[in-house]
């Protein structure tokens, strides 16, 4: 079965790019952005300035349970396919952090059940 991507590689690429670097002990914004050339244009931002929302973003779910970047690589696929969108990932990050300590997995039963409301949420 083909996969029809809708987002294109690039962002697939860029979120892969952000997670090696993140695992690598990039600890930046900057150090990021100097790697991967992510800085704003000067429409809404000063030009030549790191994009922080976006990278941030992408860092938080380098962060994550591998189970949910692999949800979010199927939604940067064809987002069609998966129920999770690039807004849950600030929600997501900050119950995994919240709860990271208290489990021996790092998982607790808020993270899940946010996880599991969004995955049930209708695709596409």
């Amino acid at each position: 079965m083909a996969i029809h991507c809708t987002c294109g590689l690039s962002e697939l690429r860029t979120f892969l790019d952000i997670r090696k670097l993140v695992r690598a002990g990039a600890k930046t914004y900057k150090e990021i952005a100097d790697k991967l050339g992510l800085y704003c244009t000067g429409t809404t931002k000063p030009a030549g300035e790191p994009r922080h929302e976006y990278i941030k973003t992408h860092i938080n779910l380098a962060c994550l349970p591998k189970f949910v970047q692999a949800e979010y690589i199927c939604m940067l696929a064809d987002i069609h396919f998966s129920p999770v969108r690039w807004k849950h990932v600030a929600r997501l990050y900050y119950l995994f952090n919240q709860e990271y300590n208290e489990y021996a997995d790092h998982i607790g039963p808020k993270f899940i059940q946010e996880w599991e409301r969004i995955v049930s949420l209708e695709r596409g």
